[in-house]
């Protein structure tokens, strides 16, 4: 086994302790369940953490994103994939991070598929016919659907 390769339980014992250590995830007990799971999923490590939370460094976009994971039903399968969608030699945790910023630059619009009742979960199915350019297409669809606000 790769030393630096880790159980999917060492991930979430270790993501539980990064947890611990930051109070904003202490107040979104969606956001902190939906990043575990998500974490279990994809298998990374404790040093991917920071890399993957640099968007959430203000802590508005972690609670605005914690009361948009379940009437939007962003789902971490839904997530994983567009990220498989990528070329297989991308890096899959840059392609996480650009799925992530897409979602936290464009939290008012996430708000704007709540009131629409549209899910995350569908968009992810429309962009499978994107290949690799899905990170890109998640943040022009999302301008699309905000730009229909406007009519």
């Amino acid at each position: 086994m790769n030393p630096h390769t880790k159980t999917k339980q060492q991930t979430v014992s270790s993501f539980d302790r990064y947890c611990d250590k930051k109070s904003d995830f202490k107040s979104c007990p969606k956001a902190t369940s939906f990043f575990r799971s998500m974490f279990e999923k994809f298998n990374y490590s404790e040093d991917n953490f920071d890399y993957v939370f640099d968007y959430f460094k203000n802590p508005d976009n972690l609670t605005k994103f914690n009361e948009l994971i379940e009437p939007v039903k962003i789902q971490v399968s839904s997530i994983r994939s567009i990220i498989l969608l990528q070329n297989i030699n991308h890096d899959k945790l840059v392609t996480l991070q650009v799925v992530l910023q897409q979602l936290l630059l464009n939290v008012e619009k996430l708000e704007t598929l709540k009131t629409l009742g549209i899910k995350f979960s569908n968009i992810s199915c429309i962009l499978s016919g994107t290949g690799n350019n899905a990170p890109k297409a998640l943040g022009e669809l999302l301008k699309a659907i905000d730009a229909t606000k406007k009519y």
